[in-house]
């Protein structure tokens, strides 16, 4: 994270603080991810649709002020990160995701949580591809939400010299505003790029 990002989140941290004035209300960050936060319980009823299993650690600061870091199982940033549109492989929206579990290991995930715990079985779709998996879990999307190779813009495609192998499939929300291609994955050696134009 820049010096700039990382200005800009604390100063955008600092004016959802200012906000929370309600008794009760408090923000809530998702650990290993300080980019999704939201006022409780929010973030906390979008990661348990998905199937995380989420522990809210509640916090009160010398400060005064009261916040909620949320852990999840698996790794929810490590998950969401792993089908991002440039990843090569399987991609999906994060929404389309939802965590399938063993059932003895999410036993033992609720058994040994640290902190107050929710989880609620998520509706798994029935024709699913997975796009990540653990230890006693899978994150899987509706086969229809799911692209098998790495999705980019267009123009950024062309400027790193991919292999485009045509427009991502119509199911996929914004594919057509954001101009998404399927690329094979693997850049176009340099010598064979085409040169990029001069500036005008």
């Amino acid at each position: 994270m820049t010096r700039r990002s990382k200005r800009t989140l604390e100063q955008r941290l600092g004016e959802l603080e200012g906000q929370v004035t309600t008794e009760g209300d408090r923000l809530e960050t998702l650990a290993g991810d300080a980019l999704m936060y939201a006022d409780e319980p929010a973030l906390t009823d979008y990661l348990v649709s998905l199937g995380f299993v989420v522990e809210r650690e509640e916090r009160v600061h010398s400060t005064g002020h009261e916040d909620v870091m949320v852990h999840t199982t698996p790794s929810a940033s490590d998950v969401f990160h792993s089908v991002r549109w440039h990843s090569d492989g399987p991609t999906t929206p994060h929404d389309a995701c939802r965590i399938a579990w063993a059932d003895d290991r999410l036993e033992a995930v609720l058994a040994t949580a640290e902190h107050p715990v929710e989880y609620d079985t998520p509706e798994l779709p029935i024709d699913s591809v997975t796009v990540d998996e653990g230890d006693g879990w899978r994150a899987i999307a509706p086969a229809g939400h799911v692209v098998e190779n790495m999705v980019l813009r267009r123009s950024a495609a062309e400027n790193y010299g991919y292999k485009i192998l045509g427009p991502v499939p119509s199911r996929i929300a914004d594919a057509d505003e954001l101009d998404l291609v399927e690329v094979d994955a693997v850049p176009v050696p340099y010598a064979d790029r085409r040169p990029t134009p001069p500036h005008a």
